[in-house]
């Protein structure tokens, strides 16, 4: 997670990320998504920094990459869990198991 957020800091200063999207208000917006438990928003703003973002990282961090989805992931069910939103919980499990979602 810190070597991923490292590299939006790098790439930032090499002019590589998204005009108006430093690393903070990235973050930000995906731990808040995470907390309003907004499974639309979490893949939609994921989807947007692979597209944008991801694909021009080197290979070497495709790990760190696949790390820090695994670990919003596994952020966003346990917002769930602590909410006792089971409904969204289902919804996100059945999103990643969906073969048309594409692991989102």
């Amino acid at each position: 997670f810190d070597r991923c957020l490292a590299s939006f800091d790098t790439a930032l200063a090499a002019d590589i990320a998204p005009p108006g999207a430093p690393p903070r208000r990235v973050a930000k917006r995906l731990l808040a998504a995470c907390a309003r438990r907004d499974r639309a928003a979490l893949c939609d703003t994921w989807r947007f920094l692979e597209r944008r973002f991801f694909s021009r990282l080197d290979e070497r961090l495709a790990e760190a990459v696949a790390a820090l989805w695994a670990a919003l992931r596994k952020h966003f069910m346990c917002m769930c869990a602590f909410a006792g939103d089971t409904a969204a919980l289902t919804a996100f499990l059945q999103g990643v198991l969906s073969p048309e979602e594409g692991g989102a």
